[in-house]
């Protein structure tokens, strides 16, 4: 009777102790599950934080602007909208500005042996300076017309008419102002409505 309550006893102990290993595996396997399901925060890089920053940036999210974000991607200019020193101003052509374009236009967009072209296009629809649209009626002021320069040495001509203003450029192609001063750290946008200096 002495030996069966012993080993009833060990028994018990035996179990004990088995069951509180299971159950300290089964929570070390939980807290590893918690562990490896926890998303690790990365630190944005100093490029990441440039280009949240960036007129390429507000380019990217503004619906207006889905074609020219491509043409930024094909032109492979994002790089430097973000890294060269600024700032800027992008006189950005809306997505109907690119849907007016003939077929023979287009082949500019659609070619990489034209690539170097694109390039220049978009070179000339931007201005070495930041200039919102307070600080170009402002420059206008007393005056008939203001020339600017762009990146590609292109000169486009800003004129008011009314309440709007207007882009000239030197085919004498004129564009609207449609959408002004979406601001960035290094530069200004505005939605222009046509595709100027295309050559």
């Amino acid at each position: 009777m002495r030996n069966l309550l012993l080993l009833a006893v060990l028994f018990a102990l035996t179990f004990g102790v088995t069951s509180c290993k299971d159950n300290n595996s089964e929570n070390d396997s939980v807290s590893a599950e918690a562990s490896e399901e926890k998303p690790v925060k990365k630190e944005p890089s100093e490029v990441d934080k440039k280009i949240h920053q960036s007129v390429v940036s507000k380019i990217m999210v503004t619906p207006e602007l889905k074609t020219f974000s491509s043409v930024l991607v094909s032109a492979e200019m994002i790089n430097f909208l973000v890294t060269k020193e600024g700032p800027f101003t992008v006189f950005a052509p809306s997505n109907e500005a690119f849907e007016t374009l003939n077929a023979t236009q287009k082949e500019i967009l659609n070619r990489p042996e034209r690539k170097g072209d694109l390039v220049t296009l978009i070179r000339s629809h931007v201005i070495p300076q930041q200039l919102d649209s307070a600080m170009l009626v402002q420059e206008l002021k007393g005056k008939e017309s203001l020339e600017l320069t762009t990146l590609a040495g292109e000169v486009l001509t800003l004129k008011k008419r009314d309440l709007d203003l207007i882009l000239t450029d030197a085919d004498g192609n004129e564009t609207l102002l449609q959408k002004t001063d979406i601001l960035s750290e290094n530069g200004v946008v505005h939605v222009i409505g046509n595709v100027l200096n295309l050559k």
